[in-house]
């Protein structure tokens, strides 16, 4: 058993509310709109040479990143789950390149120009 084997979903849960000068509509099209994901998609010095999308509920999402300064490429992958045009946006979350999976992204947009995230350790996929 690990650490993280031990926490509780509160401990291992990411929370983070972004306002954004764009519509629902815009900001949950830069999420499911490939043309659009891989223009912001990373940490800085990081480019998204790969993503494909099949934005469907229980359709598949595959993006690799690669490292500008290392050449490192790193992907992640999951699953939609629920896909509801511009209100809630979730999909499971995980990266291939050490085979451990278990996340859940839940993206809600309440209101004009308001993303919120929560992104939580989960097993249930």
């Amino acid at each position: 058993m690990t650490a993280a084997d031990s926490m509780t979903q509160e401990e291992t849960t990411l929370r983070i509310t972004r306002d954004f000068k764009a519509s629902p509509e815009k900001v949950f099209d830069a999420w499911i709109n490939p043309e659009m994901l891989v223009q912001w998609w990373g940490p800085e010095g990081m480019t998204t040479p790969e993503c494909e999308m099949d934005v469907r509920t229980g359709g598949k999402w595959k993006t690799t990143m690669t490292s500008s300064k290392e050449g490192g490429a790193y992907t992640v992958s999951g699953i939609y789950k629920v896909l509801d045009r511009p209100n809630r946006l979730c999909f499971t979350w995980g990266w291939i390149n050490d085979g451990v999976r278990g996340c859940q992204c839940w993206m809600y947009f309440p209101h004009l120009c308001c993303l919120k995230i929560t992104h939580f350790r989960s097993f249930d996929f």
